[in-house]
């Protein structure tokens, strides 16, 4: 979940909010993000693919409650475990 500050680090500005899972193995890449903009719309990415869907949510969407966000945190966390388990 959001509230775990070693998988999951945050950025923010005037016109967005960014929460990443970096992956610090070898050079630093960003191995998931979800991006919230001024209008509460929320995007989602496996390193640099947007996603369409996860789930339950098709992106962008219009975030209105706290537990949107960890849902799909949640959701990007089981699926790199998913992706790291299969190479």
């Amino acid at each position: 979940m959001y509230s775990d500050t070693k998988y999951w680090h945050d950025f923010s500005n005037e016109n967005y909010a960014c929460i990443l899972h970096i992956n610090m193995d070898s050079a630093p890449t960003v191995q998931l993000s979800v991006k919230i903009d001024k209008q509460l719309e929320m995007s989602a990415y496996v390193k640099d693919i947007p996603l369409e869907n996860l789930s339950s949510y098709k992106f962008p969407f219009a975030v209105n409650h706290f537990s949107q966000i960890d849902g799909v945190l949640e959701q990007l966390k089981t699926i790199l475990s998913y992706i790291r388990n299969r190479v």
